[in-house]
């Protein structure tokens, strides 16, 4: 996503062959997304008016995969510019950012039991119980100046989002006084920084896990 922005009308096909990455980990699809969003604004505040590529949904670019039946889209892309049929190309920024909106949210791990943080000196501390769960930030170095607050007896490190969200839904902090961290699956570098800060904050409380017995629930 690093390209995504361009103030160019095409893209050669090599050059978007190194925006499609499907092996990039969740910190390097974090840290395109923030990329693509911060140099948008840039150009905004500079009254630019940045042209967006996408990769085409036409027919023509898509193709049947042998063996598991799947649609897949080529590398042909198609540009759109806010100076040309502006309210149709309007429509299409504001999809595409809601969806980077989306997937970052979903990328970023999230804590949720008896916490009280404090991001930054003399601002209101959050209760992470009251407001059912604190996304965490994508920024480790966000996370080394937070203060924190718990009357918590131990730590529950749970793989799983939709255990995690099941276990903040049933008040599960206020019937074992804990606090209840995920990253989504695989860990992410800020949720593994916010548990370490975590842990010398509160080097008495015990860490527990509730994971998948496998090589994944294990990382």
């Amino acid at each position: 996503m690093d390209g995504l922005l361009s103030g160019d009308t095409q893209c050669e096909q090599d050059e978007l062959a190194d925006l499609v990455d499907f092996e990039a980990s969740d910190e390097e699809v974090l840290s395109r997304i923030e990329h693509c969003v911060s140099a948008f604004l840039d150009e905004l505040s500079f009254g630019r008016l940045q042209s967006i590529q996408t990769v085409s949904r036409e027919s023509s670019n898509a193709y049947l995969e042998s063996g598991t039946e799947q649609i897949r889209l080529q590398q042909a892309v198609q540009t759109r510019s806010l100076t040309f049929r502006q309210g149709e190309s309007a429509f299409h920024f504001v999809r595409i950012f809601k969806v980077l909106e989306v997937v970052h949210e979903l990328l970023r791990g999230a804590v949720s039991g008896l916490l009280h943080v404090q991001e930054h000196q003399n601002e209101p501390w959050i209760d992470c119980c009251a407001s059912g769960c604190k996304t965490l930030p994508g920024d480790c170095n966000a996370i080394f100046n937070y203060c924190f607050q718990t009357t918590a007896q131990y730590i529950l490190v749970v793989e799983k989002d939709a255990i995690f969200q099941r276990l903040v839904e049933d008040g599960f902090c206020n019937l074992a006084p804990s606090i209840m961290l995920t990253a989504k699956g695989m860990p992410d570098l800020s949720t593994r920084v916010f548990l370490r800060q975590l842990h010398e904050a509160f080097p008495q409380l015990p860490v527990l896990g509730l994971v998948d017995w496998n090589p994944s629930g294990k990382a």
